[in-house]
């Protein structure tokens, strides 16, 4: 198929385009939700997320990427009859497995409200978000098939379809029920958003599924491959990927848990009070995090796209290529994810009040957890490298290792008084630069890379020089015009500054950019 000659950056900037898309539209539904329910509401809000999430890795079971691989590798070979299998066994498993995850969420709400030491307001939240996991896990499933097709516009377009959808009724439900029962019945019409933007994406790519496979019914008639697999011998290999995926995705979200497991109760045991210990919670993972999730989501994207494609490379015996392509992720791994955490760091009280519309609490969060973007989008790319060469335990132990060591050091460092807060975000910080390291060992040993050393030093050097340019310009600037357009400008002219200088340091060559737009 024509797609098929789309090169995985490619599929990985559509991915990433509809990915930022989606969390600008989050920003735009945490920035009024702020004011409508302020922080403790957004603190109510934010507390059962991390639970959702962690539901969702178990019932979705790291089936989606599975299917992506073991839908493009049927595909190369022409077995269009198997990769159609392949996704009505995910389908039927992810309905089973998303059932599961709703009804543990629902079931048990009281007791993580008791467990962790959240407020009892809480418990409105985690009932509105618990019927999520049951949409979710099944638009997971289309999504991994539309993947594996190499058709990444069908997945961008879903997360936008999810996010309106959250983003409109979310919204109104938070100004209705505000008004008319309190902030914790508001914050829990803003969690409801979620569910409502799962069932929108769900008949959205349904319908997409159908039109899709009308259109390519020639395939399969066509088709001169034999297809001999079995429903059990597909769900067995499925099974035998997702397992690993899923305890990776699982540890990735305990990672975001463990701050809401242990930020309250670790506050409480540092003097502060479970309202306060509320606020300050909101303000890190609801005002810091989202704005660190929208470069965040470049690297999800460069991860999920390079699943497909690296196996590809694999089933054709392509090492060369394999080699290339790490290579090339990893460098653009570098290129954007230097430059976004020293932009969010040195402009986070202006980029936090442009946002928050004025409220900037919480921008000295910023300040220092902009930097965990940089091991995280490059550990993101280097674990799909490692999944992609079907190496899938070897992130996992790494991630693993990475989320205990990042319990221990908020154990350790946020029930000090002098550290408090500031305690989660540096064993952040220290947690995904253990991950990193660990997984670029296994790259560099199981699949190969060449050096990139010079080149990321040269992203450092313009990374470094934006950021001067832009904590100066900002500050001239914003003594002669309002802060808002001061911003803007700045971030203007700093992009413009760090991408002259990319090019002149040849950072990335001609021959790079032509396949990055494939």
């Amino acid at each position: 198929m024509k797609d098929k000659q789309r090169s995985y950056l490619t599929s990985a900037a559509i991915l990433a385009a509809g990915g930022i898309f989606a969390k600008l539209l989050g920003i735009a539904f945490k920035s009024p939700l702020a004011s409508i329910i302020g922080d403790y509401g957004l603190g109510l809000y934010g507390y059962p997320y991390p639970l959702y999430t962690t539901f969702l890795a178990i019932s979705v079971a790291g089936l989606p990427i599975a299917v992506s691989k073991m839908i493009a590798e049927r595909v190369s070979l022409g077995n269009y009859r198997g990769a159609y299998k392949v996704f009505r066994v995910s389908f039927i498993a992810l309905l089973v497995l998303g059932t599961f995850g709703s009804g543990m969420m629902f079931l048990g709400a009281q007791f993580f409200i008791d467990a962790f030491k959240w407020p009892q307001e809480t418990y409105y939240s985690i009932l509105a978000l618990s019927f999520a996991p049951f949409f979710v896990a099944l638009i997971s499933s289309l999504r991994g098939f539309f993947q594996g097709m190499q058709r990444m516009t069908f997945s961008s377009g879903s997360q936008i379809v999810e996010q309106i959808a959250r983003v409109g009724i979310g919204l109104t439900l938070a100004i209705l029920l505000t008004k008319w029962f309190g902030i914790s019945y508001g914050a829990a019409g803003a969690t409801f958003g979620a569910t409502a933007g799962g069932i929108a994406a769900l008949l959205y790519l349904g319908i997409s599924y159908f039109r899709f496979k009308k259109k390519s019914a020639h395939l399969l008639e066509e088709q001169t491959v034999e297809q001999t697999e079995t429903g059990r011998k597909i769900f067995k290999s499925l099974l035998f990927l997702a397992i690993p995926i899923a305890c990776g995705s699982l540890i990735n979200t305990v990672m975001d848990l463990i701050n809401s497991a242990t930020l309250s109760t670790c506050l409480q045991n540092a003097g502060i009070s479970q309202e306060l210990a509320t606020v300050l919670y909101a303000q890190l993972e609801q005002k810091a995090q989202t704005l660190i999730n929208v470069p965040l989501v470049i690297g999800a994207a460069l991860s999920s796209s390079l699943v497909p494609s690296i196996s590809e490379s694999v089933v054709r015996g392509d090492q060369q290529k394999i080699v290339k392509k790490t290579t090339l992720a990893v460098k653009i791994a570098f290129l954007v994810s230097i430059p976004s955490a020293v932009g969010l760091s040195v402009l986070s009280e202006p980029i936090m009040s442009l946002v928050f519309l004025g409220k900037s609490s919480g921008y000295e969060m910023l300040t220092w957890l902009a930097y965990v973007v940089i091991f995280t989008i490059v550990m993101s790319t280097l674990q799909g490298i490692l999944q992609g060469s079907g190496r899938f335990y070897k992130p996992l132990k790494n991630m693993a290792f990475g989320a205990l060591l990042k319990f221990l050091l908020n154990l350790a460092l946020i029930s000090r008084p002098e550290i408090g807060v500031y305690g989660a975000i540096a064993s952040s910080i220290i947690a995904s630069f253990v991950i990193f390291l660990l997984n670029y060992m296994d790259v560099k040993k199981y699949v190969g890379m060449n050096k990139i050393a010079w080149n990321v030093i040269k992203t450092i050097f313009a990374a470094v020089v934006m950021g001067i340019v832009a904590k100066f310009g900002y500050g001239f600037l914003a003594t002669y015009m309002d802060y808002k357009i001061a911003v803007l400008i700045t971030v203007a002219i700093s992009a413009v500054v760090y991408f002259a200088i990319i090019y002149f340091t040849k950072a990335i060559t001609k021959e790079e950019m032509k396949e990055v737009r494939g």
